[in-house]
């Protein structure tokens, strides 16, 4: 047990309050001709609430993209392995039924979100001679074919489909089509 001075005028657990506190309720979501629009749900009238300014009432909407990292040291006690490099050790976070590295462990290698849509002729320009696919895809953008990965990150070898996508830059990411 720790002594404090006798003469303290702060009590032994004190808590520091802030001056305002905050209420919150999710806005109200109302259907219209151009979309949805966010009303405040503290005012009588439900005016319309806009993300980029403050509202007269004081009314703000806050919204954040939100990611669990795994830290480096439970990384390594779990001894979780990334399913695109296949290293374990720094910083992970989830990605469907496994991990993935925070960084860019292989910059070459792209994990989709969600599946392109698939093309059958995407399948025929990426079975085509490599002179002959050169030419198509001027035309076309870049034939791609989509491998399946297991839980522990291995390709199956399954081929799932085929896509086109084109690329904007030689700096910039590419874009399904």
């Amino acid at each position: 047990m720790s002594k404090r001075h006798l003469n303290s005028t702060q009590p032994p657990h004190a808590v520091s309050h802030p001056d305002t506190i905050s209420r919150e309720k999710p806005p109200l979501a109302v259907a219209t001709k151009k979309g949805i629009e966010l009303r405040c749900p503290f005012c009588d009238d439900h005016h319309v609430l806009r993300p980029d300014k403050e509202a007269e009432c004081g009314t703000r909407i806050s919204v954040m993209a939100t990611q669990e990292v795994l830290p480096a040291r439970f990384v390594r006690l779990k001894n979780l392995v990334c399913i695109k490099c296949h290293q374990t050790g720094g910083d992970m976070v989830r990605y469907r039924n496994g991990y993935v590295h925070l960084t860019d462990c292989t910059p070459g290698t792209r994990l989709i979100q969600e599946l392109p849509k698939f093309s059958p002729f995407a399948g025929a320009v990426f079975k085509t001679p490599a002179r002959v696919r050169g030419l198509l895809e001027r035309f076309t953008g870049q034939a791609d074919q989509v491998l399946e990965i297991d839980e522990l990150g291995e390709k199956t070898g399954k081929v799932l489909g085929y896509f086109f996508y084109n690329r904007v830059n030689n700096n910039a990411k590419s874009k399904p089509v």
